[in-house]
């Protein structure tokens, strides 16, 4: 009866590890489904990426804290085993083999570091031995989830090319400073005021539709805006002539992209993997608050108890 409740004690933060990489999992893959995130300056995206950077060192933490109760490597490596085994559940199978095998290198890398550090110790003190463990494995988890990141963003952009956010245009627009543009087929008429245009030059648009085409811009566009009164000397508004300089813009950048395709999923790959860094070392200086929590309960409410022992130490005489 005694070995048994020892085996419960040892393995309680296994199943609270693997429903916290089930989590994380499902989390990410919210976010290969489109890189326009990537772009976006939105609240949604912010907190998104704050809930998976949580996410990961909540993995990180329950797996290390399993790991120091456990102390066994015949305890670590079946937990290990089944953990791989949730990629399968959510990846496709090529994918969730990578997934599974490297996962399985980094946990078990993770847990000898923890076994050497409850080797070595002097004094023990949960927050300063184990915090490096929790954030170096939401490390290895984050280029973890970036190696399927990587595998399915450049799988679609093979399949169906990268088309530029419309997320990102409008940001464009937004700090793009007031200049003049010259209007070709319209002899000295200019926007002098970007992004507005003028009622004539918006009714010789309409009655020369064939200049929106050489833009790649739908000329169906000017059915929503209301053809001005001769009398009207006012500009356009600005948010309806934005809507003709978008696709404009759009289909410049996406010319200047396209030569460099290949290189665009490890751009972006990059990309996250700086944002996500920058998430998980503000939210890392929380991890020692937590480690200290959980093995406060933990001692108060005996679940583990303390021995003192004296130990030999080696040192140098001159």
């Amino acid at each position: 009866m005694i070995k048994i409740v020892s085996y419960i004690k040892k393995l309680l933060f296994a199943p609270l590890f693997l429903t916290a990489l089930f989590i994380t999992l499902n989390l990410f893959l919210s976010f290969t489904k489109s890189t326009d995130f990537i772009f976006s300056l939105d609240l949604s995206t912010f907190y998104q990426l704050l809930g998976l950077i949580t996410a990961i060192l909540i993995t990180a933490l329950f797996f290390v804290t399993f790991c120091v109760l456990a102390q066994s490597l015949e305890l670590v490596i079946p937990v290990i085993f089944i953990s791989g085994l949730i990629p399968f559940l959510q990846l496709p199978i090529p994918q969730a083999l990578v997934f599974a095998i490297i996962l399985f290198i980094f946990l078990l890398l993770n847990y000898l570091n923890i076994k050497k550090t409850l080797t070595d110790y002097l004094d023990f003190k949960p927050s300063k031995l184990f915090s490096p463990q929790i954030k170096q494995l939401a490390g290895f988890l984050i280029i973890l989830l970036l190696v399927n990141f990587y595998i399915t963003i450049n799988t679609q952009i093979k399949l169906k090319g990268f088309e530029i956010p419309s997320s990102l245009i409008d940001t464009a627009l937004k700090f793009t400073p007031q200049t003049n543009l010259p209007v070709e087929g319209i002899k000295n008429q200019k926007i002098t005021q970007f992004p507005t245009i003028t009622p004539e030059q918006l009714e010789l648009l309409k009655k020369n539709p064939e200049l929106l085409k050489q833009y790649g811009i739908d000329p169906s566009i000017l059915s929503n805006i209301p053809s001005p009164k001769p009398s009207d000397k006012t500009t356009v508004p600005e948010n309806q002539s934005t809507e003709l300089l978008k696709p404009l813009i759009k289909t410049q950048l996406q010319k200047m992209i396209d030569p460099y395709l290949n290189y665009l999923p490890l751009l972006l790959t990059l990309l996250l993997l700086l944002t996500l860094n920058s998430f998980l070392s503000l939210l890392g200086l929380f991890v020692p608050i937590f480690v200290w929590i959980i093995f406060y309960i933990l001692e108060a409410t005996k679940f583990i108890t303390f021995t003192t022992e004296t130990r030999q130490v080696k040192k140098l005489v001159i």
